[in-house]
C-alpha cells in the first residue's frame, strides 16, 4: 500500500459520519473533497449552543426557536415559524466591517420544511450589504429533507458598511422552515460548510501528495481522475484548478489542470525550453461527474473526457524533474484547488488507446481496480482512505510490515 500524504484538512467519509460541518453528502460515498481554505464570516451558523446574533426580521409574528429534534450538522437547528399572512423570517446581523467594492460574496444555508404541509413552499435567502443597492436572492424550494441554497453577488458599490442575511418567506404564506448550517464567504460559491458557534471559524486547505517513484514517469505515463465537480464551469473557484501536478518549479512541470478563462481542460509538459499543451474545451453543471484522463510519451500530450477519443498533440518537451512527490486536486504549495470530489486516481506507464480511455471511464463511480485497468496500471487510490494500492514494492511508501497484505 502507498501511504499519501495528506493536510487532514479534506472533506471525506469521516467527516461525513460525524455529521459536525462539511459538504452534507448523507451518506459516506467513498471520496475526498479538496477545497481551498476559507473562512465562515457568521458567528453563528449552527445554533450549536444559542440564537444569538438572529433576530426576527421585522417582528410581523413569526417566532424563532432553537430545537434539537432535527438538524443538519452538529446537534441543533432553528426553527422558524411564519404565521399566515407573514412575508417576514429571520435575520442574522447585520455585520459591521467593511465591505470592499467588487469583492464576490457567497451565501448558503441548508433547510428543510418542517412540516408535510410546507413542502413545496417557496421561501428564499437573502444577501445583502449594508449602506448600498448591492444584493442577491435564491429561491427555495422546501423540500421533506435538508437541502443547500446559496446566492452569490459581486458587492460592487463602493462604500459598504456591513451585509446580512435573511432567511424569509418570499409570499404572504404560512410556512414552517428549519435552518442549519449559514455559512456567508468571499468566494464565487459556496465551499463545503464549516461549523460556527460563537465566532467565526475556518478551514485551512486540503493537500495531497503521491510518490512519484516507479507510478509515472516524465517520458511516458497516464494519469485519470473521477470528479464530482463542486462548481458550474460559469462560476469558476480560481483561475487555474489543478487535478494534477508534479513540478520543480514554473519552468518543469507536468500539470493537469482546468482553464477557467477558456473553459477548458489543459494539460501541458514543460522542461524549461518550451511548453507542450493539448486542451479539450469542456462545460459541467454543479455535481456532475467527470472523467478526465490524460496521457504523454516522447511525443504526444493527449487528454480524453468522459472517455472520448484523444485529443493529441505533438509535445517533445521533457523535463527531467527532481520532485519525488506529485499533488493530486491542487498544486505545489496547496493552492488552485480543484475545489471538488475526488471519486478515484489511478496512474500508469503505458500507453492508453481510444478505446482504453473508454474502459476507464466506464467504471463511472466504481473505485477500478489494477487487474482491470489496461496501459501497465501502478496506483489506484479509491479515495475511501489516505492509502492507494501500487504494484511495485520500489513504489511503496509504508514500513514492510505494514504490505504484508497488499496486492503486488
Amino acid at each position: 500500500m502507498v501511504a499519501l500524504t495528506l493536510s487532514g484538512n479534506e472533506i471525506t467519509d469521516a467527516t461525513r459520519a460525524a455529521a459536525i460541518q462539511g459538504d452534507g453528502v448523507a451518506t459516506p460515498d467513498s471520496s475526498f473533497g479538496m477545497w481551498e481554505a476559507i473562512t465562515n464570516k457568521v458567528t453563528n451558523g449552527g445554533f450549536e449552543t444559542n440564537l444569538t446574533d438572529w433576530s426576527k426580521i421585522l417582528d410581523t409574528g413569526e417566532t424563532l426557536t432553537r430545537i434539537t429534534t432535527d438538524y443538519k450538522f452538529g446537534i441543533a437547528c432553528m426553527q422558524v415559524d411564519i404565521p399566515a399572512g407573514g412575508t417576514q423570517g429571520a435575520a442574522f446581523g447585520a455585520v459591521v466591517e467593511a465591505v470592499p467594492q467588487n469583492d464576490i460574496w457567497t451565501a448558503s444555508v441548508w433547510l428543510k420544511a418542517k412540516t408535510g404541509g410546507d413542502v413545496g413552499k417557496t421561501v428564499e435567502i437573502y444577501l445583502n450589504a449594508t449602506g448600498s443597492a448591492d444584493s442577491s436572492f435564491a429561491s427555495c424550494v422546501l423540500t421533506a429533507d435538508w437541502k443547500r441554497f446559496s446566492t452569490t453577488t459581486t458587492f460592487a458599490s463602493a462604500g459598504g458598511t456591513g451585509w446580512y442575511v435573511h432567511v424569509r418567506s418570499n409570499a404572504a404564506q404560512a410556512v414552517g422552515i428549519l435552518v442549519d448550517g449559514l455559512q456567508v464567504e468571499i468566494r464565487p460559491m459556496a465551499t463545503p460548510y464549516v461549523e460556527t458557534d460563537g465566532a467565526t471559524a475556518a478551514r485551512t486547505a486540503a493537500r495531497i501528495r503521491t510518490a512519484v517513484a516507479g507510478l509515472v514517469n516524465a517520458t511516458q505515463s497516464w494519469v485519470a481522475l473521477r470528479l464530482r465537480m463542486g462548481w458550474v464551469n460559469t462560476a469558476d473557484p480560481s483561475a487555474t484548478p489543478t487535478l494534477f501536478q508534479w513540478k520543480d518549479d514554473a519552468n518543469n512541470l507536468i500539470e493537469l489542470r482546468f482553464d477557467t478563462a477558456t473553459d477548458q481542460w489543459k494539460l501541458q509538459r514543460r522542461d524549461g525550453g518550451g511548453t507542450g499543451v493539448v486542451t479539450f474545451a469542456d462545460t459541467f453543471a454543479l455535481s456532475d461527474f467527470i472523467t478526465v484522463i490524460a496521457a504523454w510519451d516522447s511525443g504526444n500530450l493527449k487528454l480524453s473526457i468522459d472517455g472520448s477519443v484523444f485529443t493529441s498533440v505533438a509535445g517533445t518537451n521533457i523535463p527531467a524533474l527532481a520532485a519525488t512527490t506529485a499533488d493530486i486536486g491542487s498544486s505545489a504549495g496547496s493552492a488552485q484547488h480543484i475545489d471538488s470530489d475526488i471519486k478515484w486516481f489511478a496512474c500508469g506507464t503505458g500507453t492508453l488507446t481510444d478505446a482504453q480511455a473508454a474502459t476507464i471511464h466506464a467504471f463511472g463511480n466504481t473505485d477500478p481496480t489494477l487487474q482491470d485497468l489496461p496501459g501497465a496500471p501502478t496506483l489506484v487510490w479509491p479515495a475511501n482512505t489516505g492509502t492507494a494500492i501500487a504494484t511495485t514494492e520500489a513504489s511503496v511508501a509504508a514500513p514492510w510490515h505494514q504490505r504484508r497484505g497488499s496486492r503486488w
